[in-house]
C-alpha cells in the first residue's frame, strides 16, 4: 500500500526523524494514517457512506462498548484497534463491561456474530492484526459478499436495488430501513435510504464503467465499493 507524506525539505535533508514523529503524534491522538485510495472514490462509495454513519471519529480504530449504560460508565477513549489482533478483539468483544470492553469495532463495526463468522468463512488467522487491509477484506469479501450478497450482486447486476437496501439497512444501525427507521433499539437513523440508493447506484455505474473499459472483475468490484485493491 502506498503511504502519502509531504514534508518540504532540501534534497540532502533526511525526512526520516519528522515521518517518525508524524506517526508517533498519529497514534498517540488515535488517529488513521490509512492506506492511499482516491478520497474522490471513497467519499461516494458505499465505504464512505458506512465510514461517515458508524465510524466517523476514528475509522479503522473505531468501536463502542454496546449499552447505554456502559457507554456512559465509561467514557470512550482512543483505542489502537487497528494494531490488535482477532484474538485480543475477541476476547475484549466477550467482556460483559469494563474499560476494555469492545462490542462493535472498526471502520465496518463488526459485531462479536459477524466478525466470528467472517474469520470462519475467509480463514483468517485469530492471531491476524485488524489492519486497515484486513478490515476491507472482510467488508468487500464477507459483508457485503457472503453476508449480505444482495449488496454485490446489485452492483455487478444480477438483481434488483430493493433487497440491497434491506440489508445495507440490516447490517447498519444507522441506515434507514424501507420505513425511514432504523432496525436496532436505541440507535438512530444517519443515513437515509434515499442516500442509500444512490450510493448503490454509483457503485452499480462504476462497476458497469470499469467493466466497459476491460478493468478486471475483481479491481472493478473492490473499487466500485471504495476499496483500494
Amino acid at each position: 500500500m502506498i503511504y502519502e507524506f509531504h514534508i518540504g525539505r532540501p534534497s540532502t535533508f533526511s525526512p526520516a526523524p519528522y515521518i517518525i514523529l508524524i506517526v508517533i503524534v498519529c497514534v498517540w491522538a488515535g488517529w488513521e494514517i490509512e492506506p492511499y485510495v482516491d478520497d474522490a472514490i471513497v467519499n461516494r462509495s458505499i465505504k464512505g457512506l458506512i465510514h461517515k454513519a458508524e465510524s466517523p471519529q476514528w475509522g479503522y480504530n473505531d468501536y463502542n462498548r454496546g449499552t447505554l449504560q456502559c457507554n456512559k460508565r465509561y467514557k470512550r477513549t482512543p483505542q489502537l484497534v487497528s494494531q490488535l489482533t482477532i484474538r485480543e478483539i475477541m476476547v475484549r468483544q466477550s467482556i460483559i463491561c469494563g474499560e476494555r470492553k469492545f462490542l462493535a469495532v472498526g471502520l465496518y463495526q463488526i459485531v462479536p456474530d459477524t466478525l466470528n463468522e467472517a474469520v470462519n468463512a475467509l480463514h483468517i488467522s485469530r492471531d491476524a492484526t485488524f489492519t486497515p487491509q484486513l478490515q476491507d477484506k472482510i467488508f468487500a469479501y464477507y459483508l457485503v459478499h457472503i453476508k449480505r450478497p444482495s449488496v454485490r450482486e446489485y452492483i455487478i447486476g444480477n438483481s434488483s436495488i430493493g433487497t440491497a437496501l434491506d440489508d445495507m439497512s440490516s447490517e447498519w444501525a444507522s441506515i434507514a430501513n424501507r420505513n425511514g427507521n432504523t432496525n436496532y433499539a436505541h440507535n438512530r437513523v444517519i443515513v437515509s435510504r434515499d442516500r442509500t440508493r444512490r450510493t448503490l447506484e454509483d457503485a452499480r455505474s462504476h462497476y458497469q464503467n470499469a467493466i466497459r473499459n476491460n478493468v478486471p472483475h475483481e479491481i472493478a468490484w473492490l473499487t466500485s465499493i471504495g476499496v483500494s485493491p
